[in-house]
């Protein structure tokens, strides 16, 4: 009998018995289950690389915690790394460290030999993995731990010989957020279109990978996923993860993080910062021994649930910023601060042998691998791919798309009360991003594809989007990449469409557009059926295509055409904190209905209105589901099954509560609330 569990507010169990999808667009396959994590050693780019990137096997078949960041290079390192979780908070005269990982910055090029080699040693003897040595700034100077840095043949020969797969490379870190905030300096003149543009980014990133010996791990806060990881110069995938604007949402980031790993062979890991647009968070032990927050960062309660979704999310390694040990001005006593204390709660259930299983993404969203793809809001642009080019149909399509999915997803780092930082998911967070290079066998494990702006190489991503339809998957185009890829069953032509027309659906259902719009022409197919009309045309069709199925919606971007009116003083970029985004682009009303049914027919479990949804699967059958809280008022939850019913429930402990404890919430929420005590953890 299979099983589901929920976590977060709780975990649970459940059979399931198969149901059918109904209207607007029929019926539509369930979600297919895909039950493997990534296994780099299984892609042939894993034997051409120039060294072998790390696999689960790297690390025991289980995800690691980084137990040291930041701290001393030197031998007596790894043992504390070894420390174990004691049942016991207080740690007079020592250091709390609860991981084998230890990520140090730059100053480590800075020891000498014989300390350099002999502190190898002992991390390789301890099983302590050296990880993301971060802090590297081109072009600047080396001053401290931050700075241009250049690692030396011989200390790249002593890492990679003396730790070996322990080794997990430097730190190709933020340089995303660099790049963004300086390409003007760096493009005179900047690149006009997307190929010379990605060119350029990949150009910076060579620079990085170069001057840090060719072994490094990717650490993004913004954009460029797929470019880094496709390069060969990469062992791991992450992002830096926090409330703070020009950083895109953990849950957006993740979904090409992982779309990037599937699609080249990386694992993936986990980063939670404890940085904000506000401010950064820390805890202190005052004279009393009295733990004490210093507000300003992300809450403890953002940082639980991020650290608890990438777990969630099939992170081989996890971890936070820093902040994980409150000590007294002294540094003679020590205990675990209220995220410390989650990463040991969570230690100890993985010790314990807690496995989540897979998690379920069964939606693709498919971009043009030229798109430069950015959130639709950063620190100093919007609606701009690739640092500087205005967004095209598809980009706009994009962050609609991940809109739907991530309701506030561009609020990230705008709200002083947190909202965007980790948005609800009224599907589930069952999407991954890919490029249109993507191959058939990547493809295979999705149930459903998005289209979006798809321009180059259409003949090879019909090819494979053709095996992706023939072996059952459902595919779902707009009307531009309709004519580009199936001209058999969308014409080039298209009518334009005033505001006010109704798309008449044969479910019974109608749409009134409130804006213009361009009508792809379809073309008559003796297999195609016909779901939507406007003025006489067919506007949303469905044909069969092999055992799949192709959902053509003939708008042409899917969106209006003419640019909404900005409210009073424009689309606002710099509108201050706590302001919206306005859209001059949305999703037309029969669109949004035709990408609700389809994503709907993928939902696996959802919980309530409002909250976010997680699921796993694990080898047994049994589906481990995270349930999430963005808000910070009371949420009333329900788990439900999409899938068949659930026959038992079994909730997981996570630890200790920690939402009595000092920083839980934002440092300033209660501006927007009255009522903390109500959220439950």
């Amino acid at each position: 009998m299979k099983k589901i569990f929920y976590c977060f507010a709780a975990l649970g169990v459940a059979s399931l018995i198969g149901g059918a999808q109904t209207a607007p667009l029929g019926t539509l396959p369930l979600p297919q289950f895909y039950g493997r994590l990534v296994e780099p050693s299984e892609y042939p780019a894993y034997a051409r690389r120039g060294f072998k990137v790390p696999t689960w096997k790297t690390f025991g078949d289980r995800p690691q915690l980084v137990g040291g960041r930041y701290s001393a290079f030197n031998a007596n390192i790894p043992a504390a790394l070894l420390t174990q979780v004691p049942d016991d908070a207080d740690l007079p005269g020592r250091p709390w460290l609860v991981g084998r990982v230890y990520r140090p910055d730059i100053g480590i090029l800075r020891q000498k030999e014989p300390v350099f080699s002999e502190s190898l040693r002992q991390m390789r003897a301890s099983g302590t993995y050296l990880f993301n040595v971060g802090g590297y700034g081109p072009g600047s100077p080396l001053k401290g731990s931050f700075g241009q840095c250049f690692v030396t043949p011989e200390q790249n020969k002593a890492l990679t010989e003396i730790l070996g797969a322990q080794f997990l490379g430097f730190d190709l870190g933020e340089q995303d957020g660099r790049y963004h905030n300086s390409f003007e300096d760096l493009q005179l003149p900047s690149p006009r279109d997307r190929e010379g543009q990605h060119r350029a980014f990949r150009e910076w990133c060579d620079r990085v990978i170069d001057d840090q010996g060719g072994r490094l791990t990717l650490l993004t806060t913004l954009w460029g996923w797929h470019y880094p990881a496709q390069d060969g110069a990469m062992g791991l995938l992450g992002a830096e993860c926090h409330n703070k604007y020009g950083v895109t949402n953990p849950q957006v980031q993740y979904a090409f993080l992982r779309g990037a790993g599937k699609q080249y062979g990386l694992l993936w890991y986990g980063d939670v910062s404890i940085f904000s647009t506000f401010g950064l968070s820390s805890w202190s032990l005052d004279d009393a021994g009295n733990m004490v927050a210093k507000p300003g960062g992300s809450s403890a309660n953002l940082m639980r649930r991020t650290f608890l979704s990438q777990w969630l999310w099939n992170s081989c390694i996890l971890g936070f910023e820093g902040s994980t040990v409150a000590r007294d001005k002294d540094n003679k006593r020590a205990r675990l601060s209220p995220i410390g204390q989650v990463q040991a709660d969570t230690e100890r259930l993985i010790q314990r042998g807690f496995s989540p299983g897979v998690m379920q993404t069964p939606v693709a969203i498919l971009q043009d691998y030229f798109s430069g793809w950015m959130p639709a809001r950063t620190n100093t642009t919007q609606f701009t791919a690739f640092n500087s080019l205005p967004y095209a149909p598809g980009d706009f399509l994009t962050d609609n798309l991940l809109s739907l999915l991530f309701p506030g997803y561009e609020n990230c780092g705008w709200f002083m009360d947190e909202r965007g930082a980790m948005a609800p998911t009224p599907y589930g967070d069952i999407a991954d991003c890919l490029l249109s290079d993507a191959p058939a066998e990547i493809l295979a494990r999705y149930s459903l594809v998005l289209c979006s702006g798809l321009e180059h190489d259409i003949s090879g991503v019909r090819e494979r989007l053709a095996a992706f339809l023939a072996s059952g998957g459902t595919v779902l185009a707009a009307g531009d990449d309709a004519a580009r890829l199936w001209p058999e069953y969308c014409r080039a032509a298209k009518v334009t469409v005033p505001a006010g027309e109704t798309i008449k659906w044969t479910s019974g259902a109608a749409d009134s557009e409130t804006s213009d719009f361009e009508l792809h022409e379809a073309k008559a197919a003796a297999k195609s059926e016909v779901l939507a009309t406007c003025m006489g045309r067919p506007a949303v069709i469905k044909i069969r295509q092999g055992s799949g199925t192709l959902i053509l919606a003939l708008a042409a971007t899917g969106m209006n055409r003419t640019a909404l009116p900005a409210k009073a003083g424009g689309h606002p970029m710099w509108g201050g904190e706590n302001t919206e985004l306005e859209r001059p682009f949305l999703l037309l009303n029969h669109a949004r209905r035709a990408y609700d049914a389809a994503l709907s027919a993928q939902r696996l479990f959802s919980a309530g209105d409002g909250l976010a949804v997680t699921t796993c699967r694990r080898a047994d059958g049994t589906f481990v589901v995270g349930v999430s809280n963005p808000s910070l008022k009371r949420s009333p939850f329900a788990l439900q099954s999409h899938i068949g019913a659930i026959a038992t429930i079994k909730e997981v402990p996570l630890g200790a509560p920690i939402h009595a404890l000092p920083g839980y919430w934002p440092h300033q929420w209660s501006r927007f609330f009255t009522q903390p005590q109500e959220h439950r953890d």
